[in-house]
């Protein structure tokens, strides 16, 4: 999914690490739609087949992840367990 399209920018701030805890899931993808067209015509909830992942990041202490919010800016979670 892309956040709403009346934002600017999403920030997410983790405040702890993952593997110091034992958190299994809760990593931040960032994915990158397979074709290339004008913003305007990016979906804001693309099919899982429309994308591939391009960026899996952990959550650490600190971490600061900013990106801005369009059509194409999408991301999501995995599961918490």
């Amino acid at each position: 999914h892309c956040d709403r399209p009346n934002r600017l920018c999403s920030l997410i701030i983790y405040f702890t690490d993952a593997e110091a805890v034992g958190l299994e899931g809760g990593d931040l993808l960032v994915f990158e739609h397979n074709e290339t067209k004008d913003i305007a015509r990016y979906e804001r909830h693309p099919r899982s087949d429309d994308v591939k992942e391009v960026v899996r990041l952990r959550p650490k202490e600190n971490l600061g992840v900013f990106f801005p919010c369009q059509n194409n800016s999408y991301h999501g979670v995995t599961q918490v367990k």
